[in-house]
């Protein structure tokens, strides 16, 4: 409770667990076959950006944003799950 308070996110023990948290540590090795746009996009879901805020930001339309999603998470090797990359942003952080 205090994290959503605080603004942070939450992700409960079940739903990290089901996405298969090893692939999320291992797939940290990975950053390096994405692009500086997908990393740029990565970093801003790691501090919980939509893809309306990725796009304002960014200044590119939505379409881009939903494209970059789907590519990083094929080069990942991630669940097309709707958190599978803002967990992994999230638990990947510091490897930003």
């Amino acid at each position: 409770m205090k994290q959503v308070i605080n603004g942070k996110p939450y992700f409960s023990k079940e739903i990290v667990s089901s996405l298969n948290t090893s692939a999320f540590s291992r797939n940290k090795n990975s950053l390096g076959a994405l692009t500086r746009a997908e990393l740029k996009i990565v970093k801003l879901i790691s501090q919980n950006k939509t893809s309306q805020d990725i796009t304002d930001e960014l200044l590119i339309p939505v379409r881009t944003v939903d494209k970059n999603r789907s590519n990083i998470l094929h080069k990942l090797k991630l669940d097309n799950k709707p958190t599978s990359l803002s967990i992994w942003a999230t638990i990947n952080k510091a490897f930003l």
